[in-house]
């Protein structure tokens, strides 16, 4: 994924988790992640993407009980 589309997701969720909220610490980064996953069929589309922190994004690999955890951006 370009860097350009990376910022760009950053931007439109604050620079903050939108599940949890937090921002990019020291022990803690933002990672971008495909609410739909590519192994599924998921596109780099803006509407496909979402910030995470690192610790949410495990969560939702984690995630065996749902098929596809989406989390509902905090504004």
């Amino acid at each position: 994924m370009k860097q350009s589309r990376r910022d760009t997701v950053f931007a439109r969720d604050n620079y903050r988790c939108i599940r949890c909220g937090t921002n990019a610490t020291a022990f803690n980064q933002l990672t971008i992640d495909h609410i739909l996953p590519k192994s599924r069929g998921g596109t780099n589309d803006l509407d496909n993407l979402q910030t995470l922190c690192e610790q949410c994004n495990q969560l939702k690999a984690d995630d065996q009980l749902s098929s596809i955890t989406v989390y509902t951006r905090i504004r």
